[in-house]
């Protein structure tokens, strides 16, 4: 399967996120498990696991770690890789 790019928010407060719509993540989730490399800005990778979201997609949580590490705030916008 072929990367995946697009832009989304960062959400959270406390426990942050990034949503991945269905037409992202489904194909995703359906060629592979659920555990997938995650970019953020081309600055950061790490392992994550896509999250299901009931009628709206998946998720992926972002530990204050990573997002430091990619250089991004919450609610700042991000380049998902």
């Amino acid at each position: 399967m072929e990367p995946v790019e697009y832009q989304a928010r960062l959400d959270g407060d406390g426990w942050h996120s990034i949503h991945v719509p269905a037409e992202i993540g489904d194909p995703i989730a359906e060629a592979h498990s659920r555990r997938i490399i995650v970019r953020l800005n081309d600055a950061h990778e790490w392992n994550a696991a896509l999250m299901p979201i009931k009628g709206d997609g998946y998720y992926i949580m972002v530990s204050k770690k990573n997002f430091k590490a990619a250089e991004a705030e919450p609610g700042e916008e991000v380049h998902v890789q």
